[in-house]
């Protein structure tokens, strides 16, 4: 063995190693060399194993190891290779193991590495390469494992790995690679933590998980959307916004079917769909879905917000409130969101073809490859202005809820209970959508710095932390606030009372209240004065009306906020 590694060695004589004849390994690690002649091997005929990492090498000459018809081992990692020229591993008909690692190879040709027919072992990780000829590995029988992690690998041919029957591992950085290399026993990564070799989606509880998030936002979404057009309501305006938002929630959820059911098309074999998938029109109309549905969610979120906000800090406002005003502003909420949405969808060279495609489930949140193709515009739509919704949101909700408490309403005792119930539900519209979209910014700004994001959490932001808000929402907004539990009681007590006014003659008292959507009005008919305590009824259903007792009496020492307004807040 001969070592000269770690030294200051730039340039080597032609005749360096003459007569040399029986040395078997040469380190020249860490050495400097920048050129090496292409006669400096020929004497050493019985070397098995030549070290020439970490050197400043750029090329090497045809033929230069032509004589080194003993070698087993070659390794030139870490240099600054940009190319191979023909023929440069001629003569290496025993060579077991070659190592190429680390250096600036941007492609591999047909006759890159000629004919090494012994070769067992390949590394050409850490390199540039994009693209590799069909007939790059065609001499190479005998191969058993292929490293090619940490290359841009862009432009595969399919029948690139078919010639490599021996071949036992393979190793990419994504794993739909390997569906390049289907006859290889192992293909490493086996997944991206959303969907592996087999399935879509890999995990039984992300299987799961989709199927009842999906069900969960859609029920509550078309019960929303439903029960809003039948009741009529006070707040025309404010339930023209919740309709939106309703309707945008929904969206997601159809997102999410979706997916579920293409997981269940290609379970077992993922993978022999998997590129095709990626790049089908499917994958792409998901894509848009599920943007379309967290930004339009998050604009109309907010202008509800301003609307509440305004409602309460601004009360004289409200005489602009109209339901044209509102019309157009949700056509403008729409309109932008579909077309933030759609922009990836066309022809545009700047999004490239995986903006949406870039996984299986079809986001482009772009977290594991977060200054990939479109980065700029991705982290705009997830992170600038999820981020600045959420800090307005913020805002204006402690502004109401400290507006609100320092209003007299009623009671010290009252308006403490009222302020404790605002409080939570202004806590639990903030806090839902804290975890929807800023655990979504401080991921994305994460793996901007560098940090290496588990590939595991890219499934659970799919699954769980995007539509969190279009499950949540109708609860937040609709089925717990107090308008709605009202429309509830009448319908309950309208039900338990039914078989008794069947069956009594007398007129034992029904209110039967009915909604004529046309005229916008409420008729309100008793059939009897038996019963008198149809006032405390009303107190207790509606605390702000009239008939509310000292309610009512200490109005004039509130601020004048729409009572309406906080009837559906409560």
């Amino acid at each position: 063995m001969y070592v000269l590694s770690h030294n200051p060695l730039s340039v080597l004589s032609a005749g360096a190693f003459v007569g040399l004849y029986n040395l078997e390994e040469l380190d020249l690690r860490e050495c400097g060399l920048q050129t090496l002649p292409q006669t400096v091997f020929d004497d050493l005929s019985k070397l098995t194993i030549l070290w020439l990492d970490g050197n400043k090498l750029e090329t090497f000459s045809s033929y230069i190891f032509q004589n080194l018809k003993n070698l087993e081992v070659l390794s030139f990692s870490k240099n600054e290779l940009t190319t191979v020229n023909s023929f440069v591993f001629d003569g290496l008909e025993n060579l077991k193991s070659l190592a190429v690692s680390k250096n600036s190879l941007q492609s591999l040709k047909a006759d890159t590495f000629g004919n090494l027919s012994s070769l067992l072992k390949l590394d050409i990780h850490g390199n540039k390469i994009r693209s590799i000829d069909g007939k790059t590995f065609s001499m190479m029988a005998k191969l058993e494992s292929l490293n090619l992690k940490k290359n841009p690998l862009k432009d595969l041919k399919q029948g690139s790995f078919d010639d490599l029957n021996q071949l036992k591992h393979i190793y990419f950085d994504e794993f739909h690679l390997c569906s390049f290399a289907l006859h290889v026993r192992v293909c490493e990564p086996r997944g991206d933590g959303i969907s592996s070799i087999a399935h879509l989606l890999d995990s039984v509880v992300l299987r799961i998980s989709v199927w009842l998030v999906a069900f969960v936002a859609g029920l509550g979404n078309v019960a929303v959307l439903v029960g809003r057009f039948l009741l009529a309501e006070p707040n025309e305006v404010h339930s023209f916004y919740i309709k939106n938002l309703s309707l945008a929630d929904l969206l997601m959820s159809v997102y999410l079917f979706v997916i579920a059911a293409y997981d269940v098309v290609f379970r077992g074999h993922y993978i022999h769909h998997e590129t095709k998938w990626r790049h089908s029109w499917q994958c792409s109309m998901c894509g848009f879905l599920s943007t379309l549905s967290s930004e339009s969610s998050v604009l109309i979120l907010t202008i509800i917000t301003v609307d509440r906000y305004t409602s309460i800090l601004y009360p004289l406002s409200l005489k602009r409130r109209t339901i044209t005003s509102a019309s157009v502003a949700m056509v403008g909420v729409w309109s932008v969101a579909i077309v933030l949405s759609a922009l990836p969808l066309l022809d545009i060279d700047y999004y490239g073809d995986e903006f949406y495609g870039n996984n299986g489930v079809c986001l482009p949140l772009q977290i594991h490859d977060p200054f990939g193709q479109a980065w700029e515009y991705s982290t705009f739509l997830f992170c600038g202005l999820n981020l600045a919704a959420f800090l307005f949101i913020l805002f204006a909700y402690i502004s109401m809820f400290f507006t609100i408490s320092h209003s007299k309403i009623g009671l010290r005792s009252t308006q403490q209970l009222q302020d404790r119930t605002i409080a939570k539900r202004f806590a639990f519209i903030v806090g839902t959508d804290f975890l929807c979209w800023v655990p979504i910014v401080l991921i994305k700004v994460i793996a901007m710095g560098g940090v290496e994001i588990q590939k595991d959490l890219y499934a659970w932001v799919a699954v769980f932390l995007l539509p969190v808000n279009s499950a949540l929402n109708p609860v937040l907004y609709t089925l717990t606030t107090k308008l709605f539990k009202q429309h509830l009681a009448k319908i309950v007590y309208s039900c338990r009372a039914a078989p008794h006014a069947a069956n009594d003659t007398s007129g034992i008292s029904l209110t039967s209240i009915l909604h004529h959507r046309n005229s916008k009005k409420t008729l309100v008919t008793t059939f009897s004065e038996k019963d008198h305590h149809s006032s405390n009824r009303t107190s207790l259903l509606f605390p702000d009306s009239p008939t509310s007792g000292r309610h009512a009496n200490s109005s004039h020492r509130r601020k004048d906020f729409p009572s309406y307004l906080k009837e559906d807040m409560i």
